[in-house]
């Protein structure tokens, strides 16, 4: 090898290596461009007063953008998450819906181990529940008491 060809051989390592170091260090740096703004949100569903133990509250954008979802505790509360663990929901006006069902311990032997639903099932549904949120900047506390 000739001195021109390990300086060519050199710069083409050196380019390489300073494209990699730049393209691994973009990733993770914020939100990609086509995610939308969301803030925190976080709640509490209650049935005929007492706290549901167990479901998922879903709240679906009124214009663009993905839903947010959040498993409900055994104490009623919630966290929403849209694109990562507890990063909230989408700003704006939302439709919601909330689904409750207590499983049982599944054995086919019980025959009480049907599903039961712990709410009634019109919430489950956006076009019949007749719930609503509007998130905005900040922190956002959601309670839903249903009837």
């Amino acid at each position: 090898m000739n001195y021109f060809s390990v300086r060519a051989a050199t710069a083409h390592c050196f380019t390489a290596s300073v494209s990699a170091a730049l393209m691994l260090a973009s990733v993770g740096c914020g939100p990609p461009a086509n995610e939308f703004p969301t803030a925190p949100a976080k709640g509490i569903v209650t049935y005929d007063g007492a706290p549901v133990p167990m479901g998922t509250v879903m709240l679906t954008p009124e214009g663009n953008g993905p839903p947010a979802t959040g498993n409900i505790a055994e104490d009623g509360t919630f966290v929403l998450k849209t694109y990562g663990e507890d990063d909230g929901a989408v700003l704006g006006d939302h439709g919601v819906t909330i689904t409750a069902l207590d499983i049982g311990d599944g054995s086919p032997e019980d025959i009480n181990s049907a599903p039961k639903e712990l709410v009634p099932p019109k919430y489950g549904n956006a076009n019949t529940s007749g719930l609503s949120a509007t998130i905005v900047e900040g922190e956002n506390m959601l309670e839903f008491h249903l009837e």
